[in-house]
């Protein structure tokens, strides 16, 4: 769920700025792989737009802000998704197939009805004073 999003005038500021300087850079890629020279020209304008209105009138950005704000919200629930997915297929699932294949149980979850009890004895430990202070 999005929280509500309550910028401040120098989110704005900060915002302008980093756009600016993104299209500057790709004004600036664009011209040293020899582009049209219009486009230079309009990412190039854009940039000093950007920046201008970032310093001058900072709330004039807030819908472009905003937009890019929800943007980047959807893209990191859908960002999450892939990732954990990524994450369980290449780490958890091969792990459990191995376990499979090796008919290992490491949780002991098969029913023995030959047991009285699950219960796993532990043998007891002297218990003692630097234990107490060396809990990990």
């Amino acid at each position: 769920m999005m929280q509500k999003l309550e910028p401040t005038i120098q989110d704005y500021k900060k915002f302008s700025l980093g756009a600016s300087v993104i299209f500057i850079l790709v004004a600036s890629y664009f011209l040293w792989k020899g582009k049209d020279i219009k486009l230079i020209y309009g990412f190039y304008g854009v940039a000093t737009v950007f920046l201008l209105v970032g310093l001058l009138h900072p709330k004039l950005v807030k819908p472009i802000y905003l937009g890019w704000m929800k943007f980047a919200y959807i893209l990191g629930e859908v960002n999450t998704r892939i990732i954990l997915f990524l994450v369980f297929v290449l780490t958890i699932l091969p792990i459990g197939i191995l376990f499979r294949i090796l008919r290992k149980d490491l949780l002991d979850s098969k029913l023995d009805k030959s047991k009285e009890s699950y219960w796993i004895k532990r043998e007891k430990k002297e218990l003692d004073i630097e234990g107490y202070y060396k809990h990990f």
